[in-house]
This record gives structure tokens, C-alpha cells and sequence, in this order.
């Protein structure tokens, strides 16, 4: 027959102890960064979503202009713009071409909405519209700027606008 010795199951408990104690710091770990990485996806779909906005915009200006047999580029002048979703058209000019030195490209929350009008709630956003002339269209370039975690990241949508009717 076997005969255990204390001193052998003592080493036993530890060994169990210390594989069961890294395998709940690996599950805590991959928790932590689990949630660290879905804040950081919500901060980059936000952003895609307010650059793809900033372009659609510009795409209904462009439509408003063919439902009312104008131009279609009308009033789409080439420069950097700061634009709402329920702008009537280009208004404001944006105060900078660089996005983190612009100061009326600050998104803020209100109503259920993003905006550049300063009442809502600041967000760590910032979006600017560039608009170039390209042949016989625009090129539209919607970028979008957040800081986290003492970072700041971008997000940027291009795309071409054309008269094709």
C-alpha cells in the first residue's frame, strides 16, 4: 500500500492552489481587457458614424439642389466646413484646416443629437469637413477626432461627388 507523507500533500495543495489562482488571474485579465477594448469600439463607431454623417449631408445639399433644378453643386464651395445634420447649407467655415487646433469643430450633445452649437454637453469629439473640386465633382473628406485615454485618434471617410444626372 501507499503511505502519504504530510510534507508530499502539502506541496500538492500549493501546486493546486497556484495553477487554480493563474487561472483566475487569466480570466480576470482577459475580463479587464474585454471591456477596455468594446469602450474603445463605442468611441470608434461613434466617430465613423459622426464622419459618415458629415458626409451624408453634403450628399442630401447636393440632391436638395437637383430637386430644385439648380446646380448640383450649388453653395458647396471648396474649404474646410463645420456643418450640423440639420443645417439648411454651408454656413460656417471651420477656424482652422488642422481639427485639433479648430475650435468650432467641438461636437457637444443635445437632445438625443451631436452638434457644433456649444449649449448640449461637450463630447471628446471634433469633426471637419474638407471639400475640394475635382474635375467635374467634389471630393468630400469627413474627419473626426476624439482623445482617450490621453490619446487622440481619427477617423476619416472620403468620397467623390458627382453630377450624374
Amino acid at each position: 500500500m501507499f503511505a502519504f507523507k504530510k510534507a508530499q500533500t502539502l506541496i500538492e495543495v500549493i501546486t493546486v492552489l497556484g495553477i487554480i489562482t493563474m487561472a483566475l488571474v487569466a480570466i480576470l485579465s482577459l475580463g479587464a481587457a474585454s471591456i477596455n477594448f468594446s469602450g474603445q469600439s463605442k468611441e470608434e463607431v461613434i466617430a465613423s458614424n459622426l464622419a459618415r454623417e458629415g458626409i451624408e449631408i453634403l450628399r442630401s445639399f447636393r440632391d436638395d439642389n437637383w430637386l430644385i433644378n439648380e446646380d448640383a453643386f450649388k453653395n458647396l464651395d471648396d474649404g474646410y466646413w463645420v456643418i450640423n445634420y440639420n443645417d439648411p447649407g454651408l454656413e460656417d467655415l471651420a477656424d482652422s484646416n488642422d481639427i485639433s487646433a479648430c475650435a468650432n469643430c467641438q461636437l457637444y450633445f443635445k437632445e438625443g443629437f451631436y452638434n457644433h452649437d456649444s449649449e448640449g454637453v461637450i463630447t471628446p469629439y471634433k469633426r471637419l469637413i474638407n471639400i475640394i473640386t475635382n474635375g467635374d465633382g467634389k471630393k468630400v473628406i469627413s474627419r473626426v477626432s476624439w482623445i482617450a485615454k490621453n490619446q487622440t485618434k481619427n477617423f476619416s471617410l472620403e468620397t467623390y461627388l458627382t453630377d450624374w444626372r
